[in-house]
């Protein structure tokens, strides 16, 4: 049986850092899941987390967050490897292996903060294929009693999310900005959530009619949607994506005389350019 681990020097050092680090992760994480939780960013993580890793300030926070979570997680593992005091060889192999793992995860974690996967014109062109989001949920921690279901691309959902997206995240560049409250009244169409709709749909329709050079020069690189041209036909293709997901799933006659009016107004609605940012 070997003896009593000592403390040394660079278990002292040890230690010290993981007071350091520990300092360090409480603010990182709290702001971190501040932002992804209680922000009004929240409803819209899948854009707006993407487009935050284009900023170099957020690159850097969350390359010190992968690196201190690492070093703080396998330096106290280490910690308490000493603690039982095994023998030299087998010490030295299992602090070895804990240390070229932290290496591999944190150089895998940090290239894909510097060259994510999705980048945010992908992000976007994804929601374009698929639309928004449905499905069901137990949420974390689980509720075992029933799994809320959501769906995003019900249409009264989906126009408050481009309302959000308009307001929030999008460059406004057109001559004359309408109000959302104008842009989505449709009481000149009807009462319901398809009038609301349809409202929407007349006014991106007149933003696209102006074409891309009359937006290019006001374009503002610092938003998720640099202009409002941009954003017009990200929000035209959505809807037509979004209408024919509930055409295919619902057998309301209602929803899918709705979609087909969608699909037929944004029929000749040019393809989503991801690249118009």
């Amino acid at each position: 049986m070997s003896g009593p681990y000592v403390s040394s020097r660079s278990g002292r050092f040890s230690w010290m850092m993981q007071r350091v680090t520990a300092a360090l992760l409480l603010p990182l994480a709290f702001v971190h899941f501040g932002m992804q939780h209680f922000s009004y960013n929240a409803v819209s993580t899948g854009l707006a987390t993407t487009f935050r890793l284009h900023d170099p300030f957020w690159v850097a926070y969350y390359s010190i967050f992968v690196v201190c979570v690492l070093y703080h997680g396998v330096n106290g593992t280490i910690g308490i490897v000493r603690d039982y005091a095994p023998k030299p060889l087998p010490r030295a192999l299992i602090v070895s292996v804990l240390w070229v793992l932290a290496a591999f995860f944190g150089a895998l974690g940090i290239v894909n903060l510097l060259k994510p996967g999705h980048n945010l014109e992908s992000a976007k062109n994804w929601y374009v294929l698929n639309g928004f989001p449905e499905g069901e949920s137990a949420g974390n921690p689980p509720n075992f009693l029933w799994a809320p279901r959501y769906d995003f691309g019900e249409e009264l959902r989906e126009l408050n999310l481009l309302n959000f997206y308009l307001e929030r995240h999008t460059h406004r560049t057109e001559a004359n900005p309408q109000a959302a409250a104008e842009i989505f009244n449709g009481a000149e169409y009807g009462s319901d959530t398809a009038a609301g709709g349809r409202a929407f749909d007349e006014w991106a329709l007149a933003i696209l009619a102006e074409g891309f050079e009359a937006h290019r020069n006001e374009r503002r690189r610092n938003r998720i949607f640099s202009s409002t041209y941009e954003f017009a036909l990200w929000a035209a293709n959505m809807r037509k994506t979004n209408a024919e997901n509930r055409k295919r799933r619902s057998d309301d006659p209602e929803v899918i005389s709705d979609a087909d009016a969608i699909l037929n107004r944004l029929a000749n609605v040019p393809a989503f350019d991801p690249y118009l940012h």
